[in-house]
């Protein structure tokens, strides 16, 4: 029987599951840059032998050389950039910072650096002149500022290091980098900074030279304003004083609006006391009421509520509940007045734009009985308000068991 018979040839194939391992498994090495020591020549001399022929590879080959310049005046000529030793020519005055970089077999890399000093023996090398630049004031908020030493000089042009540094003042700063003839200088506080800039030159001679940073606080802060207690007015009284102080010390500006209410009401400044609006056009139901107040540094905003019921038992009444404040004992031992402050903070009016009978009623707390005030004193009237000029501050006797101590106040016009 006549038959062909066919031969197959399988090649073995080399795992290469990590390229940059040997045979044996083992990973491959870096190989070991040596750029050689540094030198110092001097003039006439211009020219020195780079020699990274120290250079070796734990576990295979060296297969490349190369040598670069990475600082230093730029006169300068490397005879053969890839040779493990070459020779580098017409060097000047100054300080070079060669580096050399080696390749392995295996493409894996190393570097050093190797550093030249060129002297003129002629020429003694001066010191370099600090100049940290001028002194600077800021005022907060701003807290950052640039300070700049590229004033500085060398009369031989070989400034080769810069160096910030603080010598005084507060605690809280940052150089962003200390080493650089130009930084910033972050989150400063209130108060006097001295920082201090070192420059040297190749031949470590050095210079230095101080800077003032003075941080202000802000003259003009922004106003911290404070609604006036949530009130609760019952019919037929359909207005409502709505009040607001700020601790700004300088002028500021008060708008009021309405955040949420049953209908659309009418606001209308004072306009002799800012911060005071009158309301009118109230029905029953809940209002809430926004008041901003901002100066020449920003801005804050507060809330309060007026709530307008119909009371048929305690008509014509308007009650402060649930007081944060205190009342004030600004007049002597015998009267108060229904003026409501905190301390540190401007006074907020309870007054109302009737010239009428009252009778004032207090309560300690939300679970306590009201109890009316005797001898409530009154008959004169205050001018709050161009249009509305006639507004009733009511003095009732001093209580010790109580000033001081009242939760809410209800005013009843009679």
């Amino acid at each position: 029987m006549t038959g062909a018979i066919a031969f197959l040839s399988c090649q073995k194939e080399i795992s290469c599951e990590n390229c940059g391992a040997n045979l044996t498994g083992t990973p491959n090495r870096s190989p070991i840059a040596k750029a050689g020591p540094d030198q110092t020549i001097q003039l006439p001399i211009d020219s020195v032998i780079l020699n990274g022929s120290s250079s070796s590879d734990p576990d295979g080959t060296i297969s490349s050389y190369l040598w670069t310049k990475i600082s230093g005046p730029a006169t300068l000529n490397i005879n053969n950039a890839a040779s493990a030793i070459t020779v580098v020519k017409n060097l000047v005055i100054g300080t070079y910072q060669f580096e050399l970089k080696i390749s392995d077999n295996s493409g894996l890399s190393s570097k050093d650096t190797m550093q030249v000093i060129v002297n003129d023996p002629s020429q003694p090398n001066r010191p370099p002149v600090a100049n940290a630049g001028a002194d600077q004031t800021i005022t907060l908020p701003t807290n950052t500022v640039t300070i700049n030493g590229n004033g500085s000089i060398d009369p031989d042009n070989n400034i080769t290091g810069y160096a910030w540094t603080k010598i005084s003042g507060p605690a809280s700063f940052n150089i962003t980098n200390s080493n650089t003839a130009q930084t910033q200088v972050t989150n400063l506080v209130q108060g006097a900074y001295q920082f201090e800039l070192k420059v040297t030159d190749a031949r470590g001679l050095f210079s230095k030279d101080t800077v003032m940073v003075t941080v202000n606080i802000s003259i003009v802060q922004p106003p911290d304003v404070h609604a006036s207690e949530d009130i609760i007015i019952t019919l037929p009284l359909d207005s409502v004083y709505i009040g607001a102080g700020s601790t700004s010390m300088l002028p500021v500006g008060f708008k009021w609006t309405k955040i949420s209410g049953p209908n659309v009401v009418t606001i209308t400044p004072s306009t002799i006391y800012t911060g005071t609006a009158l309301v009118t056009g109230i029905i029953p139901g809940l209002y809430s009421f926004r008041v901003e107040a901002s100066n020449a540094a920003g801005s804050s905003a507060d809330t309060m509520d007026v709530l307008v019921i119909n009371d048929p038992q305690n008509p014509n009444t308007i009650t402060f509940k649930n007081l944060k404040w205190r009342l004030a004992d600004e007049y002597g031992t015998s009267i108060i007045d229904l003026d409501i402050v905190t301390p540190g903070q401007p006074n907020l009016f309870i007054a109302w734009d009737q010239l009428r009978p009252v009778e004032i009623y207090l309560q300690l707390d939300s679970a306590s009985q009201w109890f009316k005030v005797p001898s409530v004193q009154s008959g004169f009237s205050y001018v709050y308000d161009a249009a509305r000029p006639h507004i009733w501050i009511v003095r009732i006797p001093r209580d010790d068991t109580w000033v001081g101590k009242v939760s809410s106040i209800r005013i009843k016009l009679l």
